[in-house]
C-alpha cells in the first residue's frame, strides 16, 4: 500500500487520559496544534493507530477522528503553529499562503 498523509484529531476529557493519548500520538505523528496531528503511513498503519487511540482513550468515533489527505492537497495555517520549525518532510503536500495565513516551511531533516 502506498503511504499517505492523515489528519488526526481528538477531544478527550480529563488530564490523565489526555496525557496518555498525547504520549501515544506524538510517537507516531507530527503535532500541528494542541489536538491536531499529521500522521504519515499507509491505510493499515493509520487504521492501527486509530484503533490504539480509541482503545487507550476508551473513546467513540466522535472523540478521535482521522482524515486522509489527497495527494498534493495544500495545508493552510493561520496564527502560531505548534512547531515553529515547520513540518520536516518534503513528502508533505504543498503549503500555500493566503491573506492573513502563514505558510508552514517544508524542509527535509534526518533524525
Amino acid at each position: 500500500m502506498q503511504p499517505g498523509w492523515y489528519f488526526l484529531s481528538y477531544d478527550i476529557k480529563g488530564s490523565r487520559l489526555g496525557q496518555r493519548v498525547h504520549r501515544l500520538i506524538r510517537k507516531q505523528a507530527q503535532m500541528l496544534l494542541e489536538s491536531l496531528y499529521l500522521h504519515q503511513g499507509n491505510a493499515e498503519s493509520a487504521a492501527q493507530l486509530l484503533q490504539q487511540l480509541r482503545h487507550e482513550a476508551k473513546a467513540s468515533a466522535q472523540n478521535v477522528v482521522m482524515y486522509r489527505l489527497r495527494q498534493g492537497s495544500p495545508i493552510y495555517v493561520a496564527g502560531q503553529i505548534a512547531n515553529d520549525r515547520g513540518i520536516v518532510d518534503l513528502g508533505l503536500p504543498p503549503m500555500q499562503k493566503l491573506q492573513g495565513f502563514q505558510q508552514i516551511p517544508t524542509t527535509l531533516q534526518k533524525p
